[in-house]
Formats: C-alpha cells, structure tokens, sequence
C-alpha cells in the first residue's frame, strides 16, 4: 500500500519523532491497516458517487429545469437496487431511494401545472 510505504521513509519520519506525533502517527497507522474501514469506506464512495455525480450536474450553468427533473431518476441506479458487496441488508439503499423520491415530490410540480414554482 503506497501510504505504508510512506511511512516506512525514515527521512520522513524524522518529521513526526515528538510525542504528539508518535501518537498521532500510531492512530494513522491503525487506521491504513484497518481493512474493515478500507471495505466500510468503498461501500460509502459506491453508495455516494451517483449523488456527487449529479450534483456536479446540477451545479452547472446550462442546467434545466427539465435536467433537474430528469436527475431524479437516480434512485433506479444500480447502486440503489442492486445488492452491495459489504452492505448488510437492504435499509441504506432504501433509505436513500425515499430521500430521492421525496426530493423529486417536492420538486416535481403537480400535473395540472403549467410552470415549475
């Protein structure tokens, strides 16, 4: 792992010899060796990187209304309906899918409407 490997340069750990940094620096290596965290941690960037996505849509000059709406349909992206390497149940996604779909609710107007509030 390259930041194992970072702390193996002793050039570098000349930086971190007093005892505030020992400590820190023992936290920092419990957590690069912590595989749990690494696995917890790409189950968190898989469930997040379809928001961030279109968030970066969203945030654009040229968005249109019309895109807002149509962004919605992430709730059927794969990382929602799909079962998740890691993921224990179904209760994220599914939480994540209602909070798209209420989003969409409030920001979808009524059929009869002619204009987006």
């Amino acid at each position: 792992m390259e930041l194992q490997a970072a702390f193996a340069d002793t050039e570098f750990m000349k930086h971190y010899a007093d005892r505030d940094s020992v400590r820190k620096l023992v936290e920092v290596r419990q957590i690069i060796g912590d595989k749990p965290f690494w696995r917890n941690a790409n189950v968190v960037l898989r469930l997040t990187k379809p928001i961030t996505q279109t968030l970066t849509v969203l945030k654009a000059d040229a968005c249109s209304n019309s895109m807002i709406i149509h962004k919605f349909l992430l709730s059927f992206a794969p990382e929602y309906n799909v079962e998740i390497t890691g993921l224990v149940g179904t209760t994220v996604q599914e939480a994540i899918r209602k909070l798209i779909e209420s989003r969409r609710k409030f920001i979808r107007p009524p059929p009869d409407s002619p204009t987006i509030a």
